[in-house]
This record gives C-alpha cells, structure tokens and sequence, in this order.
C-alpha cells in the first residue's frame, strides 16, 4: 500500500508473506512531483522495509520515476539507467 498525502508526505507499507526475500515494513517520507514533466522525487524519514518500497527511488544518481494519475489510475513509469527510456511501468488502483 502507498499512499500520497496533500501536505508532499508518503506512507509505504507491505507484509510479504508470500517472499522470504522481501522485507515486510513500512517507510515514511516526503515527495515533490513536478506536473509538467511527471517526475516524483522523494526522500525518505524512515524506513524498515529494505529495499521494499521507494528506497532505490532516494538520492543523487536514483533511477527516475514518473507517475500520471488518471482517475483511480496511478501510472508510474522507471527510467532505471537515465536514458531517457522507460525500462517498467506499474499501474496502481486506489481501492
């Protein structure tokens, strides 16, 4: 579960049952998103679920991440390498 609070805060949280080779926890942080160009930056104030989540989103030298949102649609789309191509999209429903 992720969720985007108005004020630029984030919460993360997952429970891996199902992988033993994923961290079950939860992160906190803040996000800016630029409108124009959709890219979502964050930083994180806390974080006990690895890499789960956001983390491998934090920092100089981060891949980017860019997210449209469209409805209950979250579209988020992973430049890993800075090429300027898209390498992932995940598509996100808000229940």
């Amino acid at each position: 579960m992720i969720v985007f609070f108005d004020d630029g805060t984030y919460f993360y949280g997952e429970i891996d049952e199902d992988d033993d080779t994923e961290i079950s926890g939860m992160e906190l942080g803040t996000y800016a998103h630029n409108e124009s160009t959709g890219l979502l930056s964050v930083t994180q104030t806390f974080d006990n679920n690895g890499s789960t989540g956001l983390t491998d989103y934090v920092g100089i030298g981060a891949p980017n991440i860019f997210v449209a949102v469209e409805g209950d649609i979250l579209t988020a789309t992973i430049d890993e390498d800075g090429d300027q191509l898209i390498d992932e999209t995940i598509i996100f429903d808000r229940r």
